[in-house]
């Protein structure tokens, strides 16, 4: 290459992007003139599709300067790329890639490696195109105008995915400078931000030169309309964008309302129907919205792919691959994928991001993802296998030093060792399985198997499988006989929870087994002995469920011999303060309450007890993690009322049906249902003109589902009614009788 020329095209700051370059290329030269023609034609696919017989007779011909001969194929290939024409692309990389280029100029061989990163790039394989990048950055020195075009394409393929952040610091910083010179780089950035969600540091003079920029050159990557619709998804807030004419941001506006309202397969079609295809993928920042049907159309093949060793390039499959385990009711491996997502967010500015997609997810709720990335490895079991041993308990519920939980931890010693049944009875929350292995960890039987079922959480049929166990023949399906839980415990302890939740035949069941210590295996007739300990816990009031004929008075009796009622939040006093500590500073001694905020958690009325006091922290941690002190407006508490301002909230007498026993008595409660349901019917009283179920969720901060059931529930009960103004779901809406 001749030398005049190798300087000219690197004094270009997109190399070879100069007119003096262009003017001293050979027209005469097959080559050459290529070279020059795809420098100097604009973004016009037409145009290289009728110059195509010029570049397949300048590939035939060749050069005998094989960097000029490189520089054409490179600049064809990219032109190739860029217009989707993927087949032509892959041809000419195949003959560049051929070529022994590492005698050549290291400007040279890192723009080869440019090139090739984002031929991988544009065939879908994302960890091959970083190390193509990664290998070009490395032979050119920042002094190199070249340099800086190959790292704006380095950061350009980077904020596809999120990914920005990941760019050590010097090039970051280099990158970020680029925007005087680079209209690219601007747009770069501004994709990272709404990927990532990290929208504190995008101003409105940025978003103003990106509009401006875009008037005189369509050709940038995004539509500034993506930014107004980024904006309005991270706020929720859908209403605006839904006045457009734009066909495109309608169509995306109706996948995200089908999406909120489990309409998966429905919100999938609506992508088919624009895109032509199956892809999942969208224009610009909505990228995202692939993880969002994720669970429904993978398949095993792709969950293989995602290595637990290696982290997978694109962070948000790991979102992926979680919810599909957590589907498939896999906790442990779902537990491993969110807490390698947490960490990846929080390594690049990514929070918001995570918190758009559980909000977004209508099967996920908040409060169980958190406790998925910040739980120990504890496996969650119904059934767990006989030979598990007791984990060592958490200290969290021992924390603090009021009376009443000193004379729990006294009963709970007292109780470890007696063969009688121990009833534990206790709003939820409040820990009664803690104190159940509290209990167990007290006893002789602290080395043998804990087995722990929610008797609320199965039908009645399964539950009496799983408690009593049953012989082969039994049933359907009954190849094999099976012991069932008090038999598979032999001597150690099994824990019914909500138990107060089974029908009378099966209390009828429960109170022989407490009394005989024996079961029967359904389709047997010969009873067994059983020698484990038996502790129940119940959130419910007992002797209103007697009283109310829903419970049998024998078997209370029998269980209230030995009980422990566990304490509200709300009632513990100083323990409320020390707590949160506790919680606050379990990985991180430096953090601290302002005194403001310690007001605002004594003040409030926790109905979710130690398990909201423990996920609000954990939010709050996750939200901002660089925080040493956390003020008043760090901690949301959104979801449930306030009991200091439940006068606003509360409802009137005089809107109560009074014929109605069941729901009186759910409101007069402190369960999370009936402060939400007190919550919603304040929310309706404020709103004269009705709400309807995407509001109503957003007020609440629950998913749709959950808001749907909880205003369906008012209509059955005569509080609220539905309005439906035509047969369009979305004209439909809830007020007061």
């Amino acid at each position: 290459m001749r030398k005049e020329l190798q300087v000219l095209y690197l004094k270009g700051f997109d190399g070879g992007n100069n007119e003096e370059f262009k003017q001293k290329l050979n027209e005469n030269d097959v080559v050459e003139n290529a070279l020059k023609t795809l420098l100097v034609i604009d973004a016009d696919s037409s145009k290289y599709f009728k110059l195509q017989k010029l570049f397949s007779e300048a590939i035939k011909t060749g050069h005998k300067s094989q960097q000029l001969y490189f520089l054409f194929l490179s600049h064809l290939c990219l032109a190739y790329l860029n217009f989707q024409q993927l087949e032509n692309g892959k041809a000419v990389f195949s003959i560049i890639d051929q070529m022994d280029l590492q005698k050549y100029p290291s400007w040279l061989i890192g723009q080869y490696y440019n090139l090739k990163g984002y031929y991988y790039f544009m065939m879908n394989k994302p960890k091959l195109a970083n190390d193509a990048y990664l290998n070009s950055m490395k032979h050119l020195k920042r002094n190199n105008e070249l340099y800086r075009s190959l790292l704006a394409n380095y950061a350009g393929f980077l904020s596809s995915f999120g990914l920005l952040n990941s760019l050590p610091d010097i090039q970051l910083n280099d990158f970020i400078e680029l925007r005087e010179d680079h209209h690219s780089s601007l747009s770069h950035l501004l994709r990272n931000m709404l990927y990532t969600g990290n929208l504190e540091n995008l101003s409105s003079e940025m978003i103003q030169e990106y509009k401006s920029m875009y008037a005189t050159n369509k050709s940038i990557i995004m539509d500034p309309v993506e930014i107004d619709i980024a904006f309005s998804l991270y706020e929720f807030n859908f209403e605006k964008l839904k006045l457009t004419k734009n066909s495109k941001v309608n169509t995306k506006i109706k996948f995200l309302e089908l999406l909120l309202e489990g309409k998966i397969n429905e919100a999938f079609n609506s992508i088919k129907k624009v895109d032509g295809n199956t892809t999942l993928q969208f224009l610009g920042i909505f990228k995202m919205i692939p993880y969002q049907i994720a669970v429904e159309t993978m398949n095993e093949s792709v969950i293989n792919e995602i290595d637990e060793k290696e982290p997978p390039f694109n962070y948000l499959l790991d979102l992926f691959v979680a919810r599909y385990y957590l589907k498939a009711n896999n906790i442990d491996k779902a537990r491993f994928h969110f807490k390698r997502l947490y960490g990846r967010c929080i390594q690049l500015k990514a929070l918001n991001r995570l918190k758009l997609e559980i909000r977004l997810a209508p099967e996920l709720e908040p409060e169980q993802v958190f406790d998925l990335m910040l739980s120990s490895s504890q496996e969650i079991k119904i059934f767990p296998s006989k030979d598990s041993s007791i984990p060592k308990i958490s200290t969290s519920l021992l924390v603090g030093h009021s009376i009443v939980m000193q004379n729990i931890k006294k009963l709970a010693t007292l109780y470890a060792d007696i063969p009688n049944p121990v009833l534990i009875l206790g709003e939820t929350g409040t820990g009664k399985e803690l104190i159940t292995k509290l209990i167990v960890q007290k006893s002789k039987r602290k080395n043998k198997p804990l087995l722990v079922i929610n008797c609320g959480a199965i039908s009645e049929t399964l539950l009496e499988s799983e408690l009593f166990g049953y012989e082969a023949g039994a049933f359907t399906g009954a190849i094999k006989a099976r012991m069932g839980i008090f038999e598979s415990a032999e001597s150690g302890t099994v824990f019914l929870d909500e138990f107060a939740d089974v029908s009378l035949r099966m209390q009828s069941n429960l109170l022989r087994v407490l009394e005989n210590n024996e079961i029967k295996p359904v389709g047997s007739n010969e009873t067994r002995k059983i020698n484990c300990k038996i502790i129940v816990a119940t959130n419910k009031d007992p002797t209103q469920l007697v009283n109310e004929k829903k419970l049998r008075d024998d078997l209370y009796y029998r269980l209230n011999q030995f009980s422990i009622q566990l304490p509200p939040l709300r009632e513990r006093g100083d323990d409320l303060i020390e707590l949160t500590n506790y919680f606050l500073k379990i990985n991180d001694s430096t953090k601290s309450l302002s005194v403001k905020l310690q007001q605002k958690i004594i003040h409030y009325s926790w109905p979710g007890n130690i398990r909201e006091l423990k996920s609000v922290i954990e939010k709050m941690l996750i939200w901002y993690p660089l925080k040493t002190i956390y003020e008043e407006n760090d901690l949301e508490l959104s979801t449930v009322l306030n009991e200091n301002k439940k006068n606003k909230a509360n409802i009137d007498n005089s809107s109560v049906p009074k014929d109605n026993n069941d729901i009186n008595h759910l409101l007069a409660n402190s369960s999370t249902k009936a402060v939400r349901l007190k919550q919603l019917i304040a929310f309706l009283k404020e709103s004269p003109d009705g709400v309807n179920r995407v509001k109503s969720a957003k007020h609440l901060n629950v998913s749709l589902i959950t808001a749907g059931k909880y205003l369906h529930y008012l209509c059955d009960q005569g509080f609220i009614k539905k309005v439906m103004p035509n047969n369009s779901p979305r004209s439909h809406y809830f007020t007061l009788k």
